[in-house]
């Protein structure tokens, strides 16, 4: 295909080597990120006017798919972790810390860690000072929040939908793609116009 011979030698290398090439992987990085698989393909370097047929080719490898599976794993495995954390955050209490500020004003970290509550600190102060004559510590902890917790792991497990598209962006998306195609452009090539003026057309004019 005429968009796969323009490859670097690197990746007509990698073909041979059980791997995906370097634009299938900026591929795959693209749609685990959120981005459509035409636009996926897009900012992988394939050509705007075959981005989609192509990137529907490349997902069907076999080599594509395991590195695919590979880093959905991966980012299953990271959320998980950053989940556990915002959880901890998100039920985080002040009460945690009862008697866990020492004489000195330092922090008790092996208790805190044996609470599982030290990921709930956000900043950390301990001034220490001489009143009258007498030494004075203070203890400053402030502690993520809540809202602000539940609100990413909101997003991180979908609850959070993105907003659909507009009407409106669609109705002009398709009546100015119909208007270079009157003009004289081949459908495609319209379609490539419309999408180098507007990237966001190309989510537009899915369907």
């Amino acid at each position: 295909m005429a968009d796969d011979d323009n490859q670097a030698p690197q990746e007509k290398h990698d073909r041979t080597s059980g791997e995906p090439t370097h634009r299938q992987r900026l591929l795959v990085e693209g749609i685990i990120t959120g981005k459509t698989q035409a636009q996926a393909a897009i900012d992988a370097g394939y050509s705007p006017k075959t981005a989609y047929s192509l990137a529907n080719e490349a997902l069907s490898n076999p080599k594509v798919q395991k590195y695919y599976q590979k880093r959905v794993d991966a980012a299953l495995t990271d959320t998980n972790e950053i989940a556990a954390v915002l959880t901890t955050q998100m039920r985080g209490d002040f009460a945690d810390f009862d008697g866990c500020i020492l004489d000195n004003g330092d922090l008790d970290w092996p208790e805190l860690r044996a609470r599982g509550v030290s990921r709930l600190i956000r900043k950390l102060k301990i001034t220490r000072r001489f009143v009258e004559g007498a030494p004075q510590v203070t203890t400053e902890i402030e502690i993520y929040s809540a809202q602000e917790a539940a609100k990413i792991h909101a997003q991180i497990h979908g609850m959070v939908k993105k907003a659909a598209a507009n009407p409106d962006d669609i109705a002009w998306a398709k009546a100015e793609l119909q208007r270079l195609i009157d003009a004289g452009y081949e459908r495609e090539d319209a379609k490539k116009l419309l999408i180098q003026a507007e990237p966001k057309a190309l989510d537009w004019l899915v369907g």
